[in-house]
Parts: structure tokens; sequence; C-alpha cells
């Protein structure tokens, strides 16, 4: 008996979808009806990084129960009205729930969708899971030599589902997405991804936040989007352009302690600094691809986003960029396109 069967005997009401993303830092479980009308979402503050330091994935299983939990209690639903979780994400790698392999680029939303496996997992739900592919480039025999053009998404491809819906085919696209890792993917005219480059900066500016000497010329907190310092970016950016990462990223204390007493300040300039060599690695992609028109989209995390626009427009002068508002449904929207395609296609085979 295959999902689809088991979902009909389920109940032959079904309702809803759930997209469920899990990432480095974070959980995210999305309730949508069949419509596709968004009804609620829940996140809890774990990721598969517990997995990495705890070499147990206990508590990310505990994490995805409460927000499955959580989700279906406070929208006064049923379980069983529920047809199916699709998961995306760091979930489907060897620190989530189960380990599905990549698919390799290009692809686009249909070699996606036929890549979905299910999975249950009892100890969870009783809702069948539906696990959705990562993407890796496309590489012959890898290893040192070919180390550079090697890299993987988990849960940034339903993004791009999502962005190429809105942006529609017929142009080659960056797409640039700021979070715990920074992705860069390039999709080509006719809507396939073609590759994909990652940064670790949103977790490096954690860790130098609060984990080195730098803490002491930072605020407590990081600064939210009112309090986005456009000069101090530059400052941090330009600062960067003269210094190796570790002693531009220095120069953090230093400008605290001499230039501006401001510690929001600081923590601007480190963005700055950090966000610098994002935009380099995204103009050496755009180079390595050879893309002479291409259009960058930046979507992601608003105060890291304005960043890496204010430096691709300003010092890397980059013409064809744009800045999109956050979405936090983004990834969700993805997950569901793709929902809605599995079920189409697959009850029509």
């Amino acid at each position: 008996m295959n999902c689809l069967q088991n979902s009909e005997e389920y109940n032959h009401e079904l309702k809803y979808i759930i997209t469920l993303d899990g990432g480095t830092t974070n959980t995210r479980a999305y309730l949508w009806r069949q419509d596709g009308s968004f009804v609620s979402s829940k996140k809890e503050r774990a990721g598969v990084r517990n997995t990495a330091m705890d070499g147990s994935d206990q508590v990310i299983r505990e994490t995805v129960k409460r927000c499955i939990d959580s989700l279906i209690e406070e929208s006064h639903i049923e379980e069983s009205q529920v047809q199916g979780i699709f998961c995306s994400g760091m979930l489907t790698s060897n620190v989530g729930l189960e380990e599905i392999p990549y698919l390799c680029a290009p692809v686009d939303e249909r070699a996606l969708c036929n890549a979905i496996e299910c999975r249950f997992f009892n100890d969870i739900t009783r809702i069948p899971f539906y696990m959705i592919p990562g993407v890796r480039n496309h590489v012959e025999n890898i290893g040192i030599d070919t180390l550079e053009q090697m890299d993987v998404m988990r849960g940034e491809e339903t993004e791009a589902v999502a962005l190429l819906r809105e942006r529609g085919k017929g142009e080659d696209l960056i797409f640039v997405l700021p979070g715990s890792h920074t992705k860069i993917i390039y999709a080509n005219e006719e809507g396939f991804i073609c590759r994909c480059k990652t940064t670790m900066s949103g977790e490096l500016l954690d860790a130098l936040f609060f984990h080195t000497l730098l803490k002491d010329s930072l605020p407590d907190f990081f600064v939210g989007e009112e309090e986005y310092d456009y000069q101090a970016v530059s400052d941090g950016a330009r600062t960067a352009q003269k210094n190796s990462f570790t002693s531009a990223a220095f120069k953090t204390r230093i400008y605290q302690k001499y230039v501006h007493k401001d510690k929001k300040k600081a923590a601007n300039f480190l963005l700055g600094v950090l966000m610098y060599y994002d935009c380099l690695s995204i103009c050496e992609f755009k180079k390595t691809e050879a893309l002479e028109e291409v259009q960058f989209v930046i979507a992601g995390k608003r105060i890291i986003a304005q960043a890496v626009y204010d430096i691709l427009t300003d010092i890397m002068q980059e013409k064809k960029v744009h800045l999109l508002d956050e979405d936090e449904l983004m990834a969700a929207k993805g997950a569901f396109r793709l929902a809605e395609l599995y079920y189409k296609w697959k009850e029509g085979e």
C-alpha cells in the first residue's frame, strides 16, 4: 500500500496539508488548506545543529512532534484531517529525520516532485511524511581538484521554486538567500535550478557576536531592522576590502573604541564585514557561470538582505539587483506548490 492509498483510508474528508521546514537553528511548521490558503504556523527554536552537537536526533524528533501537535491543536482540527506533511530542508539530511539522497542539478519543479519519498515516523504522528530531496551541483569525480565546483542545498530549493513562480521564466537569475547560511543559486531562463554556492556568514556572525572578544564591543542583542545603519555597514565593507577576513573582523573592536562608541554602529560594521565577503562570493559565482545579463534577486532576513543589496549596488557596482520584502512563507509556499503537483501528478498516474 502506498502513501496515497494510506492517506485515503486514513480519512475520506482530508482538508489540510502541513509543510515542515527544518533548518540549522529553527524548525517551522505551516498549515494550509487544500485550496492553498494559509491557516497558521508554529516555530521552535531548535534545529539540526542540535543533532550535530549532541550526536542524537532526539531533540529534533521531539521538536518536530511539538510543532505538529501544537499546530493541529491550536488550529482546532483533527490529526486525521491532514493529508500529508511535506518535509524539506535539513530534516531530510543525515542529521535530520532521515537522509534522502540529493537530486543532481539541473532540476525543475517536476523533477523535484518526482523524487519526493514517503516515510512514516509513528513516534511523531500517524500522518505520512513526504520528504522533498535537496539538490547538489553536477560534478564528475568529486575530489580536491573539483571541490570548488561542488555544493549542496536542502530547503533553499523550495524557496527557489516559489521565487521562480513569482518571477516567471525567460531570464537568468541568481537568487541570494541570506540566513544561517547564505545560499547563492543560479536558475536559468527555462526555470531550472542549475548550481548553488554556500557561505556560513549567518553562523559566523552569531559566533563572532556572542562567543568572541568582540562581544565586549557589541550590544547584548543583534540590531533590529529599525537600527540598520547604512554608513556603518559601508564602513565595515570598505574595511573588509582592504584587510583579510580575520583582521577586518577584529577592526570591529577598534571601530567601537576609537571611531564610534555606539555599540549598535559596531554591530552594523561587523555585518558589513561579513556581507562584503558574501558579496565577493556572489560576484565570483556570476563570473564562474559566465552570466553577463543576469538579474540578482535577494530574499531573506531583512537586515542582512539589505546589507547585501547595499554592498552589491554601491561597492560592487552591480546594476540589476532586486531586494524583495521579507516573506517568512517563501520556503513553505514552494513546498506547498510541490505538494499540489505531487497529488496532481501521482493521482493521475
